[in-house]
């Protein structure tokens, strides 16, 4: 058995049932589900990585459990048993298709490689699958993010003309980069992990082989603002041509009339 299918079963067989018990959820309700999510669910997970339980509910329910919780902010619930640690968040059904409109990287992510672990109600698979996979949401994400690396590189060219601090322009290089990584992810049409696992997600597909070198380059340079950078702006000009036209070969636009801020780096 891998390491994968045993965090599984293990997840299914032992962190629930504790999770549910430990949340007064134990008695089957329908307007639950829970999900597998993070590395184990999306099969990247080592020795040592925890276990990662998402309950999805409606907004009833997400009351009962969420007083002096901070799951808004990012920090589940830790649990551990032995070795293993577990972790677990609430949310609501809304709030997650919410997210899910607002074009949200790690929502798409983390749902849209979750594995279901209970949806007697069926209200994952009803409501936020359809959500996730709707007809034209690729292509409004990716049209968006290409704009806005577009838009982002002409502000960091005229940035660099002026000669601004170092630090603003080294952040401005990282964003451009990620923007960058997460079009040849939609441009492959692959699932992208915005925070931990950016690189290796995203290059992935065909796209990504193709612009592995390039992006690598520009990543080591990021920062090497001090004297000038033109070995950055070189290779992001290239990256960026390319971008631009395999998108239009593919049928999608290059360059909106107006920037979706929901493609916007957060």
């Amino acid at each position: 058995m891998s390491l994968r299918d045993y965090l599984e079963r293990w997840a299914r067989t032992t962190g629930l049932p504790h999770v549910l018990a430990a949340e007064g959820l134990d008695d089957g309700g329908t307007q639950l589900s829970a999900l597998l999510v993070g590395s184990v669910a999306t099969g990247l997970c080592q020795e040592g990585s925890d276990v990662d339980i998402a309950l999805l509910c409606d907004a009833s329910t997400y009351a009962r459990l969420s007083p002096g919780r901070d799951w808004l902010r990012n920090r589940p619930t830790e649990l551990r048993f032995g070795k293993q640690q577990l972790h677990y968040y609430a949310a609501t059904f809304d709030e997650v298709l919410r997210r899910v409109d607002d074009l949200d990287d790690r929502s798409l992510y983390v749902y849209g490689t979750a594995k279901v672990l209970l949806d007697p109600g069926g209200l994952f698979a009803s409501r936020v699958v359809p959500a996730i996979q709707r007809p034209g949401l690729r292509k409004e994400r990716l049209e968006g993010k290409l704009d806005m690396l577009l838009r982002r590189t002409k502000a960091l060219s005229g940035e660099a003309k002026r000669r601004a601090n170092a630090l603003v322009l080294a952040e401005m290089s990282l964003e451009v980069s990620s923007l960058a990584l997460k079009v040849i992810a939609l441009l492959d049409d692959i699932p992208f992990d915005p925070r931990k696992r950016l690189v290796e997600t995203a290059l992935a597909g065909p796209h990504g082989q193709e612009m592995a070198g390039p992006v690598a380059e520009m990543i080591r340079n990021a920062s090497q603002w001090q004297d000038g950078n033109d070995a950055f702006t070189d290779r992001l000009g290239h990256v960026c041509q390319r971008l631009c036209q395999a998108a239009a070969h593919g049928g999608f636009a290059v360059g909106l009339r107006s920037p979706d801020q929901r493609a916007q780096e957060r």
